[in-house]
């Protein structure tokens, strides 16, 4: 409905085009992701001080990498396995060799 120079539109249409729009991705990520036991995971502290990296390059290692990032309470927490097989590539080919 035009009223002047606006033009108006009702909620209910805007509500009903958003609701086709909308992807279902949390259903998607809930089913496909498997949480690895806490134990086997750092902290996002841990990790950094493992490393020697700053907060701001922990995430730029996970965040493209997609590792996953559990919160429980105040902290965040990665698997150990993932980061060290990205910050850590050498450490299977070490055990091999010696």
């Amino acid at each position: 409905m035009k009223v002047g120079r606006r033009t108006i539109i009702k909620r209910v249409d805007l509500d009903q085009l958003f609701e086709q729009s909308r992807p279902s991705v949390a259903k998607q990520k809930d089913s496909s992701e498997k949480q690895v036991p806490i134990e086997d995971c750092y902290t996002m502290t841990e990790a950094q001080k493992v490393f020697g990296i700053s907060e701001k390059a922990l995430y730029e290692v996970v965040l493209p990498n997609n590792i996953p990032k559990y919160k429980k309470g105040k902290h965040a927490y990665v698997p150990i396995a993932a980061i060290d097989r990205i910050l850590n590539p050498s450490t299977g080919l070490s055990g091999d060799k010696a």
